[in-house]
Protein backbone atom coordinates (compact mmCIF):
# COMPACT_ATOMS: atom_id res chain seq x y z
CA UNK A 1 0.00 0.00 0.00
CA UNK A 2 1.11 3.37 -0.43
CA UNK A 3 0.50 5.42 2.30
CA UNK A 4 1.65 8.60 3.58
CA UNK A 5 3.02 8.21 6.89
CA UNK A 6 0.58 10.06 8.90
CA UNK A 7 -2.42 8.25 6.94
CA UNK A 8 -0.96 5.18 8.19
CA UNK A 9 -0.60 6.15 11.60
CA UNK A 10 -3.66 7.16 11.38
CA UNK A 11 -4.88 3.42 9.75
CA UNK A 12 -2.92 1.48 12.28
CA UNK A 13 -4.57 3.07 14.61
CA UNK A 14 -8.23 2.71 13.76
CA UNK A 15 -7.71 -0.83 12.44
CA UNK A 16 -6.15 -1.80 16.29
CA UNK A 17 -8.93 -0.12 17.92
CA UNK A 18 -11.13 -2.35 15.64
CA UNK A 19 -10.01 -5.22 16.65
CA UNK A 20 -9.48 -4.62 20.10
CA UNK A 21 -12.98 -3.51 20.45
CA UNK A 22 -14.71 -6.51 18.03
CA UNK A 23 -11.94 -8.83 20.94
CA UNK A 24 -13.26 -7.07 23.58
CA UNK A 25 -17.17 -7.71 23.11
CA UNK A 26 -16.61 -11.41 22.19
CA UNK A 27 -14.27 -11.60 25.51
CA UNK A 28 -16.93 -9.70 27.50
CA UNK A 29 -18.88 -12.88 27.01
CA UNK A 30 -16.53 -15.37 27.19
CA UNK A 31 -15.60 -14.09 30.40
CA UNK A 32 -18.90 -14.32 31.60
CA UNK A 33 -19.67 -17.96 30.51
CA UNK A 34 -15.99 -19.76 31.46
CA UNK A 35 -14.81 -17.58 34.59
CA UNK A 36 -17.89 -15.30 36.37
CA UNK A 37 -21.03 -17.11 35.37
CA UNK A 38 -19.85 -20.94 37.07
CA UNK A 39 -18.58 -18.71 40.29
CA UNK A 40 -22.59 -16.99 40.64
CA UNK A 41 -23.57 -19.11 43.63
CA UNK A 42 -21.50 -16.51 45.16
CA UNK A 43 -23.43 -13.32 45.88
CA UNK A 44 -20.30 -11.10 45.42
CA UNK A 45 -18.81 -12.29 42.36
CA UNK A 46 -22.50 -11.55 40.48
CA UNK A 47 -22.64 -8.03 42.51
CA UNK A 48 -19.17 -6.85 40.90
CA UNK A 49 -19.54 -8.98 37.67
CA UNK A 50 -22.79 -7.46 36.07
CA UNK A 51 -21.78 -3.71 36.27
CA UNK A 52 -18.30 -4.87 34.96
CA UNK A 53 -20.12 -6.55 32.10
CA UNK A 54 -22.56 -3.53 31.03
CA UNK A 55 -19.73 -0.99 31.42
CA UNK A 56 -17.56 -3.06 29.14
CA UNK A 57 -20.77 -3.81 26.46
CA UNK A 58 -21.84 -0.33 26.11
CA UNK A 59 -18.18 0.62 25.40
CA UNK A 60 -17.22 -2.11 22.88
CA UNK A 61 -20.41 -1.56 21.15
CA UNK A 62 -19.82 1.43 19.60
CA UNK A 63 -16.06 0.87 19.23
CA UNK A 64 -16.85 -1.50 16.70
CA UNK A 65 -18.94 0.64 14.90
CA UNK A 66 -17.09 3.96 14.73
CA UNK A 67 -13.73 1.61 14.04
CA UNK A 68 -15.11 -0.08 11.62
CA UNK A 69 -17.24 2.92 9.34
CA UNK A 70 -13.36 4.79 9.78
CA UNK A 71 -11.66 1.20 7.95
CA UNK A 72 -14.39 1.35 5.21
CA UNK A 73 -13.30 5.23 5.32
CA UNK A 74 -9.67 4.72 4.96
CA UNK A 75 -9.85 1.89 2.15
CA UNK A 76 -12.07 4.02 -0.03
CA UNK A 77 -9.13 6.72 0.10
CA UNK A 78 -6.60 4.41 -0.58
CA UNK A 79 -8.54 2.19 -3.50
CA UNK A 80 -9.19 5.81 -4.60
CA UNK A 81 -6.32 6.90 -4.58
CA UNK A 82 -8.35 10.84 -3.73
CA UNK A 83 -8.50 12.94 -1.03
CA UNK A 84 -10.81 12.30 1.94
CA UNK A 85 -12.91 15.01 0.44
CA UNK A 86 -13.27 13.16 -2.33
CA UNK A 87 -12.91 9.41 -1.49
CA UNK A 88 -15.96 9.86 1.65
CA UNK A 89 -18.64 10.63 -1.11
CA UNK A 90 -21.25 8.12 -0.99
CA UNK A 91 -20.97 7.40 -4.54
CA UNK A 92 -17.05 5.89 -3.83
CA UNK A 93 -18.19 4.18 -0.57
CA UNK A 94 -20.52 2.59 -2.46
CA UNK A 95 -18.12 1.39 -5.25
CA UNK A 96 -15.67 0.08 -2.23
CA UNK A 97 -18.94 -1.88 -0.89
CA UNK A 98 -20.22 -3.22 -4.11
CA UNK A 99 -17.41 -4.03 -6.01
CA UNK A 100 -14.47 -5.08 -3.80
CA UNK A 101 -13.69 -8.11 -1.54
CA UNK A 102 -13.38 -5.58 1.64
CA UNK A 103 -16.73 -4.32 0.63
CA UNK A 104 -18.63 -7.69 0.18
CA UNK A 105 -17.04 -8.61 3.67
CA UNK A 106 -17.40 -5.23 5.20
CA UNK A 107 -21.75 -5.91 4.42
CA UNK A 108 -21.65 -9.03 5.83
CA UNK A 109 -19.97 -7.97 9.38
CA UNK A 110 -22.41 -5.37 9.47
CA UNK A 111 -25.00 -7.21 9.45
CA UNK A 112 -23.50 -9.79 11.87
CA UNK A 113 -22.58 -6.79 14.44
CA UNK A 114 -26.26 -5.70 14.15
CA UNK A 115 -27.32 -9.18 15.24
CA UNK A 116 -24.44 -9.01 17.77
CA UNK A 117 -25.85 -5.63 18.81
CA UNK A 118 -29.35 -6.85 19.81
CA UNK A 119 -28.50 -9.87 21.32
CA UNK A 120 -25.88 -8.60 23.33
CA UNK A 121 -28.56 -5.97 24.75
CA UNK A 122 -31.33 -8.21 25.46
CA UNK A 123 -28.62 -10.11 27.44
CA UNK A 124 -27.86 -7.37 30.02
CA UNK A 125 -31.72 -6.17 29.75
CA UNK A 126 -33.28 -9.64 30.54
CA UNK A 127 -33.45 -9.99 34.38
CA UNK A 128 -31.06 -12.29 36.12
CA UNK A 129 -33.28 -14.75 37.14
CA UNK A 130 -35.48 -14.89 33.69
CA UNK A 131 -34.63 -17.97 31.87
CA UNK A 132 -33.89 -16.27 28.80
CA UNK A 133 -30.42 -14.53 29.75
CA UNK A 134 -28.27 -17.78 29.41
CA UNK A 135 -29.34 -18.55 26.03
CA UNK A 136 -28.74 -14.75 25.10
CA UNK A 137 -25.80 -14.41 26.67
CA UNK A 138 -24.46 -17.75 24.42
CA UNK A 139 -25.92 -16.19 21.93
CA UNK A 140 -23.96 -12.64 22.01
CA UNK A 141 -20.82 -15.02 22.54
CA UNK A 142 -21.86 -17.01 19.40
CA UNK A 143 -22.12 -13.45 17.31
CA UNK A 144 -19.48 -11.49 18.75
CA UNK A 145 -17.24 -14.19 18.29
CA UNK A 146 -18.35 -14.54 14.07
CA UNK A 147 -17.72 -10.77 13.92
CA UNK A 148 -14.59 -11.07 15.67
CA UNK A 149 -13.33 -14.14 13.53
CA UNK A 150 -14.33 -12.82 10.20
CA UNK A 151 -11.43 -10.12 10.55
CA UNK A 152 -8.99 -13.10 9.21
CA UNK A 153 -10.69 -12.06 5.77
CA UNK A 154 -9.91 -8.89 6.24
CA UNK A 155 -5.97 -9.62 6.60
CA UNK A 156 -3.21 -11.57 5.30
CA UNK A 157 -5.49 -14.56 6.38
CA UNK A 158 -6.57 -15.52 2.64
CA UNK A 159 -3.07 -15.35 1.33
CA UNK A 160 0.05 -17.79 1.07
CA UNK A 161 -0.46 -21.79 0.43
CA UNK A 162 -2.05 -23.95 1.79
CA UNK A 163 -4.64 -20.45 2.28
CA UNK A 164 -7.61 -23.36 3.86
CA UNK A 165 -5.04 -23.79 6.58
CA UNK A 166 -3.72 -20.22 6.60
CA UNK A 167 -7.32 -18.86 6.96
CA UNK A 168 -8.76 -21.48 9.84
CA UNK A 169 -5.58 -20.80 12.00
CA UNK A 170 -5.43 -17.13 11.35
CA UNK A 171 -9.52 -17.46 12.69
CA UNK A 172 -8.74 -19.76 15.45
CA UNK A 173 -5.49 -17.30 16.57
CA UNK A 174 -7.82 -14.03 16.54
CA UNK A 175 -10.83 -16.01 18.24
CA UNK A 176 -8.25 -17.52 21.02
CA UNK A 177 -6.80 -13.81 22.01
CA UNK A 178 -10.30 -13.15 22.92
CA UNK A 179 -10.11 -15.70 25.84
CA UNK A 180 -6.45 -14.13 26.66
CA UNK A 181 -4.85 -11.86 26.37
CA UNK A 182 -8.06 -9.40 26.12
CA UNK A 183 -9.78 -11.33 28.91
CA UNK A 184 -7.24 -9.75 31.13
CA UNK A 185 -9.11 -6.27 31.01
CA UNK A 186 -12.30 -8.05 32.65
CA UNK A 187 -10.12 -9.93 35.42
CA UNK A 188 -8.14 -7.13 36.40
CA UNK A 189 -11.48 -4.99 36.96
CA UNK A 190 -13.24 -7.89 38.73
CA UNK A 191 -10.25 -8.30 41.44
CA UNK A 192 -10.08 -5.01 41.90
CA UNK A 193 -13.60 -5.04 42.98
CA UNK A 194 -13.38 -7.88 44.69
CA UNK A 195 -10.20 -6.31 46.67
CA UNK A 196 -12.01 -3.61 48.03
CA UNK A 197 -14.77 -5.40 49.24
CA UNK A 198 -11.87 -7.62 50.59
CA UNK A 199 -13.62 -10.95 48.97
CA UNK A 200 -10.57 -12.85 48.82
CA UNK A 201 -11.79 -16.05 48.28
CA UNK A 202 -13.68 -15.60 45.33
CA UNK A 203 -10.62 -13.46 43.80
CA UNK A 204 -9.04 -16.82 44.59
CA UNK A 205 -11.25 -18.88 42.51
CA UNK A 206 -11.75 -16.86 39.51
CA UNK A 207 -7.86 -16.61 39.33
CA UNK A 208 -7.53 -20.10 39.17
CA UNK A 209 -10.40 -20.31 36.55
CA UNK A 210 -8.45 -17.42 34.74
CA UNK A 211 -5.33 -19.27 35.11
CA UNK A 212 -6.20 -22.47 33.48
CA UNK A 213 -8.05 -20.85 30.42
CA UNK A 214 -4.79 -18.61 29.61
CA UNK A 215 -2.30 -21.53 30.23
CA UNK A 216 -4.69 -23.18 26.80
CA UNK A 217 -4.51 -19.78 25.36
CA UNK A 218 -1.22 -19.43 25.32
CA UNK A 219 -0.61 -23.19 23.82
CA UNK A 220 -2.72 -22.41 20.89
CA UNK A 221 -1.41 -19.17 20.09
CA UNK A 222 2.38 -19.86 19.54
CA UNK A 223 1.16 -22.95 17.62
CA UNK A 224 -1.49 -20.82 15.52
CA UNK A 225 1.21 -18.13 15.25
CA UNK A 226 4.01 -20.34 14.58
CA UNK A 227 1.53 -21.77 11.61
CA UNK A 228 0.96 -18.27 10.25
CA UNK A 229 4.54 -16.82 10.37
CA UNK A 230 5.65 -19.83 8.60
CA UNK A 231 3.09 -19.15 5.65
CA UNK A 232 3.64 -15.57 5.86
CA UNK A 233 7.79 -15.46 6.19
CA UNK A 234 8.70 -18.82 4.88
CA UNK A 235 12.21 -18.41 5.92
CA UNK A 236 14.82 -16.63 7.81
CA UNK A 237 15.88 -14.66 5.60
CA UNK A 238 12.34 -12.86 4.16
CA UNK A 239 12.41 -12.60 8.23
CA UNK A 240 15.09 -10.23 8.71
CA UNK A 241 15.24 -8.34 5.36
CA UNK A 242 11.67 -7.48 5.61
CA UNK A 243 9.64 -4.06 7.52
CA UNK A 244 7.35 -6.98 7.88
CA UNK A 245 9.65 -9.60 9.73
CA UNK A 246 11.02 -6.88 12.15
CA UNK A 247 7.33 -5.55 12.78
CA UNK A 248 6.27 -9.38 13.61
CA UNK A 249 9.83 -9.63 15.87
CA UNK A 250 8.48 -6.68 18.08
CA UNK A 251 5.13 -8.86 17.89
CA UNK A 252 6.53 -12.33 19.20
CA UNK A 253 9.22 -10.07 21.98
CA UNK A 254 6.27 -9.00 23.82
CA UNK A 255 4.10 -12.16 23.29
CA UNK A 256 6.99 -13.50 25.44
CA UNK A 257 6.99 -10.19 27.44
CA UNK A 258 3.39 -11.18 28.31
CA UNK A 259 4.21 -14.62 29.27
CA UNK A 260 7.34 -14.09 31.42
CA UNK A 261 4.74 -11.96 33.66
CA UNK A 262 2.17 -14.90 33.32
CA UNK A 263 4.36 -17.46 34.39
CA UNK A 264 5.36 -15.12 37.95
CA UNK A 265 1.77 -14.61 38.13
CA UNK A 266 1.02 -18.52 38.24
CA UNK A 267 4.10 -19.43 39.60
CA UNK A 268 4.76 -17.14 42.65
CA UNK A 269 1.58 -14.92 43.04
CA UNK A 270 -1.13 -17.58 42.62
CA UNK A 271 -0.06 -20.41 45.34
CA UNK A 272 1.19 -17.00 47.64
CA UNK A 273 -2.33 -15.94 47.70
CA UNK A 274 -3.95 -19.48 48.56
CA UNK A 275 -0.91 -19.63 50.98
CA UNK A 276 -1.97 -16.71 52.58
CA UNK A 277 -5.62 -17.83 52.36
CA UNK A 278 -5.19 -20.53 54.33
CA UNK A 279 -3.14 -19.07 57.38
CA UNK A 280 -5.86 -17.20 57.52
CA UNK A 281 -3.54 -13.90 58.39
CA UNK A 282 -5.27 -10.55 59.13
CA UNK A 283 -5.65 -9.01 55.68
CA UNK A 284 -5.46 -12.87 53.28
CA UNK A 285 -3.82 -12.50 50.61
CA UNK A 286 -3.77 -8.40 50.10
CA UNK A 287 -0.14 -8.11 49.43
CA UNK A 288 -0.33 -11.28 46.62
CA UNK A 289 -3.28 -9.65 45.03
CA UNK A 290 -2.00 -6.32 44.57
CA UNK A 291 0.92 -7.52 43.14
CA UNK A 292 -1.11 -9.97 40.56
CA UNK A 293 -3.19 -6.96 39.54
CA UNK A 294 -0.12 -4.76 38.85
CA UNK A 295 1.53 -7.66 36.84
CA UNK A 296 -1.88 -7.74 35.09
CA UNK A 297 -2.05 -4.09 34.53
CA UNK A 298 1.05 -4.44 32.68
CA UNK A 299 0.42 -7.18 30.89
CA UNK A 300 -2.52 -5.05 29.37
CA UNK A 301 -0.33 -2.30 28.47
CA UNK A 302 1.77 -5.18 26.36
CA UNK A 303 -1.27 -5.99 24.96
CA UNK A 304 -2.20 -2.63 23.30
CA UNK A 305 0.92 -2.48 22.12
CA UNK A 306 0.88 -5.89 20.32
CA UNK A 307 -2.38 -4.80 18.83
CA UNK A 308 -0.77 -1.52 17.69
CA UNK A 309 1.87 -3.91 15.91
CA UNK A 310 -1.43 -6.19 14.24
CA UNK A 311 -2.70 -2.94 13.27
CA UNK A 312 0.57 -2.51 11.26
CA UNK A 313 1.21 -5.44 10.06
CA UNK A 314 -1.95 -5.81 7.99
CA UNK A 315 -0.81 -2.86 6.20
CA UNK A 316 2.71 -4.24 5.18
CA UNK A 317 3.11 -6.69 2.40
CA UNK A 318 4.14 -10.14 3.77
CA UNK A 319 7.97 -11.22 4.13
CA UNK A 320 7.56 -13.60 1.74
CA UNK A 321 5.39 -11.21 -1.06
CA UNK A 322 8.40 -8.49 -0.32
CA UNK A 323 11.21 -10.79 -0.58
CA UNK A 324 9.73 -12.45 -4.30
CA UNK A 325 8.50 -8.73 -5.08
CA UNK A 326 11.99 -7.89 -4.31
CA UNK A 327 13.99 -10.96 -6.60
CA UNK A 328 11.77 -9.76 -9.14
CA UNK A 329 13.09 -6.67 -9.01
CA UNK A 330 16.83 -7.60 -9.26
CA UNK A 331 15.61 -9.61 -11.80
Amino acid sequence: MDIDPSTMALFTATRAVHFGACLLLFGVWVFDRLIAGPLNDAPNVSKHWLPITRWLVFISLPLVFLSGAAWLGFNAINMSGLPPSLALRGDILRIVLTDTHFGHLWEIRAMLFGAAFIASIAALIVPNASRLRSPLIWTSLLLSGTVAGSLAWAGHGLTGEPMRWHLLADVIHVLITGFWPVGLLPLVLVMGKLERAKHWTSIARIVRRFSIMSLTSVTLLMITGLVNSWILVGSISAFVSSAYGWVLLAKVVLFFAMIGLGAVNLIHLRPRLSIDLSEGTGQPGLAATSRLRFNVMIELAICVAIFLLVGLLGLLPPAMEAMLHQHHHAR
